[in-house]
This record gives structure tokens, sequence and C-alpha cells, in this order.
């Protein structure tokens, strides 16, 4: 059986099954980090079919010694880089994300020589992308908190859609 993003349904529920942890009474514990990350990069590849973006998961560099980087979603066109997404399952206050997520937005940018990277964060509201520039180089990061949920409060199948839309707007794609 096939799924809309031309891969095995199968093989996409495995991958899902896989963030599941079982805990010391046999219950499935959820990672919703793992399971954040994996909704939001499944959704992107099937809005990026049959456009020049390409999506990729979690690509490692070597970074220093046996240490290496790994964004969660790079999103490219003609191999160059347009946005690294890092997704956050945690809520932030008043635009203000931890230091050491935006020192790790800042290596991401430079390392994989991309001029924004992106905070994604899940939110009751859609809000607008809000973006700062680094002091140096020329590069940016943004936060972005997106509603999982559709206008019926079920979860929002077009939200890939949503995201390369205002990525485009926005002049990052």
């Amino acid at each position: 059986m096939q799924s809309r993003t031309g891969g095995n349904v199968l093989i996409e529920m495995v991958r899902i099954t896989r963030k599941l942890k079982v805990n010391q009474v046999g219950q499935a514990d959820v990672d919703m980090n793992s399971l954040w990350e994996e909704y939001i990069l499944v959704q992107l590849k099937k809005a990026c079919l049959n456009t020049p973006y390409s999506v990729s998961e979690q690509q490692s560099k070597s970074f220093w010694g046996n240490m290496s980087l790994r964004p969660d979603i790079i999103i490219k066109k003609d191999n160059t880089t347009q946005v690294i997404i890092d997704t956050k399952w945690k809520q932030i206050e008043a635009k203000k994300p931890s230091t050491n997520d935006l020192r790790q937005m800042y290596v991401y940018n430079d390392h994989w020589q991309s001029k924004f990277s992106i905070l994604l964060y899940p939110g009751a509201e859609q809000t607008p992308i809000f973006r700062r520039k680094f002091s140096y180089p020329d590069h940016f990061c943004g936060i972005l908190k997106i509603n999982i949920l559709d206008l019926d409060g079920k979860l929002d199948k077009g939200i890939g859609e949503r995201l390369v839309d205002y990525f485009q707007e926005d002049g990052y794609l």
C-alpha cells in the first residue's frame, strides 16, 4: 500500500512506532519531540512533491572530532540549503527561545551555509514568523508557532503546505 508521500504506509508506520518507548509497566511512552519532528517531516515531504524543493531529515555533518551536527529537517533547492528547521515540542514565552536553541541554529546556519533557520513550535494559535538577524554573519533565525489542528479540531494534514507557503511568502524559498 502506498501513502500520499509515495512511500510505503507500513514503512511510515514502523518509523513512527519506533518513536514509542515502553515503560516499566509495559505501557507505551510517547516521545512527543520525535513524533512532532516525524509528523512535520512527512507533511513537508508531501507538500514538496512535484516542486523544485527537496526535504531531508537529520543529515549529519562532522563537527568536532567524532561529534557531528544533525538538524531535524533541511529544505534544499538545486542542492542549496534554503531552510533548516528544528522542531521543538515545548512552549516558549514571548518569542524568547533558549540560548542553547539559538546557538544550535546559528551553528546549523553556518555549517550548512543557510541564510535562514527556524525553531518550529506547536501552538494553539497561528503566529506569523518572527525572525531576527544573528549579529554575524548574514543569516537569520525565525520562530514559528503553528497550530497542529485544522478548523474542525482534527490533526491538520495540510500543515506542510502551510509551512511551504509561509516560507515562500517570507522569501526563504
